[in-house]
C-alpha cells in the first residue's frame, strides 16, 4: 500500500535493500507502530508518521530534548503541530542538528497538508525537486544550512506568504517564477551564491513588505523596477555587485524604512529627494562603498540634527550632502570600511 508513495523510483526502492538507511529504519519502526497499524488510521496519518521517522533517522542527534518518534500521537512530538482532528501534520519545525551536515530527506514532502515548514541549522544536500508538491505551504524557511544546487520552481507554491532561504549555498539564478507568488509578503534570499541578476518579475509582488537578496556577491545586474511595491518596508540589496544608477522610485515608496545598498558598484548622482519628504518616518539608507558622485539633495528644512534625526543616509566622503548648515540626515563613512 505504501510503496507507490515511499519508493516511487528504482533508486528509492534500492534504499530499502540496506537496513542501515534512514528509510529502512523508518519503515521498520512503522511496522511496529500501533497507531500506523490501526485500522482507523488514515493513509495520510501513516505517511506523516513515516516521513517524520525518516527525518529522525537521518540524523543521530534529532531532536534535542522532548518527545519524538514514540508511540503517542505525533501532535505531541517536538516541532510538530496538527490539524484540528489530530490526523495530519500541518506545521513542522526541524530543530538545529549537531551531526555533521546530514542529508535532508525528500520524504518530508509526503506530509501533504503542511502549511508551515521550517528547517533550521546544519542540514545539507539539495532542495528536493518534489518540494513543489506541498501546495498548501504558506511559510517555508531553510535557515543556516548548507543546502546547495539551484532553486527549483518555487513559483508553483502559490499559497506562500513567507519564503526564507537565508545563509545557505544555493547557486544559479533567482527564479523569475517567484513573481507568481502573489500572496508573498516576506522574501529573504540573503547570503547564498546566486547569480544572474534580480528578476524584474519580483516587481509584481505587491504585498511584499520584506525583500532581501543581500550578500549574493556574484548576483550582478541593475536594480529592477520595484515601484509597484508600495507596502515594502525593508529592502536589502547590499554586497550584490549591482551596477547602474539608483532609481528615483525609491523616494516615492511611502512604507520604506530600511533601504540597504552599500558595497555595490552603483554610480552616478543620487536622485534628488531620495529620502522622501517626511523624515519622521525613520528611513535608514546605507549607500556607502559605491561609486556615487555629486551631492545628495534632501528635503532638509524639517530635519533635526543628525544625532536625533530619524532619517539617516550613509555616504562616502566624496559625496556631498545638501542640507543647509548641518548636513542633517547624513553620515559619512571612511573609505577604510569599504575594504
Amino acid at each position: 500500500m505504501l510503496k507507490p508513495f515511499i519508493a516511487p523510483t528504482s533508486a528509492d526502492v534500492a534504499k530499502f535493500d540496506n537496513p542501515t538507511t534512514p528509510q529502512s529504519k523508518a519503515l521498520a519502526w512503522l511496522k511496529n507502530d500501533m497507531i500506523a497499524n490501526s485500522p482507523q488510521s488514515l493513509l495520510q496519518t501513516v505517511l506523516d508518521r513515516y516521513a517524520l521517522a525518516v527525518v529522525y533517522y537521518s540524523t543521530a542527534s534529532y531532536p534535542a530534548g522532548g518527545p519524538f518518534l514514540n508511540g503517542d500521537s505525533f501532535c505531541t512530538w517536538v516541532g510538530v503541530q496538527c490539524s484540528a482532528d489530530m490526523t495530519t501534520v500541518t506545521s513542522f519545525s526541524i530543530a538545529k542538528v549537531q551531526q555533521e551536515s546530514p542529508q535532508f530527506p525528500w520524504e518530508v514532502v509526503l506530509m501533504r497538508n503542511l502549511v508551515k515548514l521550517r528547517v533550521d541549522g546544519g542540514w545539507a544536500g539539495q532542495m528536493p525537486a518534489r518540494q513543489i508538491e506541498l501546495k498548501k505551504l504558506e511559510h517555508f524557511s531553510m535557515i543556516d544550512n548548507s543546502f546547495d544546487g539551484i532553486l527549483w520552481n518555487l513559483g508553483l507554491l502559490t499559497e506562500l506568504k513567507v519564503l526564507i532561504l537565508t545563509n545557505n549555498k544555493f547557486k544559479g539564478p533567482i527564479p523569475p517564477s517567484l513573481g507568481n507568488l502573489k500572496k508573498l509578503n516576506w522574501l529573504d534570499l540573503r547570503n547564498n551564491q546566486l547569480t544572474g541578476g534580480i528578476p524584474v518579475e519580483l516587481g509584481a509582488l505587491i504585498d511584499l513588505q520584506y525583500l532581501s537578496v543581500g550578500e549574493n556577491l556574484a548576483l550582478g545586474g541593475t536594480i529592477p523596477n520595484l515601484s509597484a511595491l508600495q507596502k515594502l518596508i525593508y529592502l536589502y540589496m547590499d554586497k550584490c555587485n549591482l551596477s547602474g544608477s539608483l532609481p528615483t522610485f525609491l523616494g516615492a515608496m511611502p512604507s520604506l524604512r530600511y533601504v540597504i545598498f552599500h558595497k555595490n558598484n552603483l554610480s552616478g548622482q543620487i536622485p534628488a529627494g531620495i529620502g522622501g519628504t517626511d523624515p519622521s518616518k525613520g528611513l535608514q539608507m546605507p549607500l556607502a562603498c559605491n561609486q556615487f558622485s555629486g551631492n545628495v539633495h534632501l528635503y532638509c528644512q524639517a530635519y533635526a540634527p543628525v544625532s536625533t534625526s530619524k532619517l539617516l543616509i550613509e555616504l562616502d566622503r566624496k559625496v556631498g550632502c545638501s542640507c543647509p548648515g548641518m548636513n542633517a540626515g547624513c553620515r559619512f563613512v571612511p573609505s577604510s570600511s569599504c575594504v
